[in-house]
């Protein structure tokens, strides 16, 4: 059995069914006969929680792949999938997606962490504002509800 069938075998595939219907399984595992994932047991991927050894050889399997950064790339914005992905652990995508909203949060702060022309710049770049931001926005808006009251 290959991953993609696992997959859908442990979603819960309805009989005479596609059994992909709406899981969302990355193209290259269908696509692809390089994948290391797609020719080996299913149940290598998924080791036990605190198995050590297991997730090290699978890691070590990974990292040979030659998708393994596209299959890491999936499952970094796919954040609920658990086992090895991309040669990567759940903890450590979350940690790697943590990472990647400080960068977000420390260009602001080098910026314009704040104001009113930091909001503007989070929007430039076509990400979500900080808080920090967002406040800066609001009070604005909130004084010209009360000049224009006045």
């Amino acid at each position: 059995m290959g991953l993609v069938t696992y997959l859908a075998a442990h979603v819960g595939a309805v009989p005479n069914r596609d059994p992909f219907a709406g899981i969302n399984i990355p193209t290259f595992l269908f696509t692809s006969k390089e994948a290391v994932c797609a020719v080996r047991d299913p149940e290598l991927w998924f080791p036990p929680p605190g198995s050590r050894n297991e997730i090290l050889h699978a890691q070590e399997l990974c990292r040979v792949c030659p998708l393994v950064e596209g299959c890491r790339e999936y499952a970094i914005e796919n954040e609920h999938l658990d086992g090895i992905w991309g040669a990567t652990t759940p903890r450590q995508r979350k940690r790697i997606r943590l990472a990647r909203i400080g960068e977000r949060i420390d260009v602001c702060k080098r910026d314009a962490a704040g104001t009113t022309s930091g909001y503007g710049m989070h929007r430039r770049r076509g990400e979500l504002a900080c808080k920090a931001c967002l406040a800066a926005v609001r009070i604005k808006q909130i004084k010209g509800r009360k000049k224009a009251a006045a």
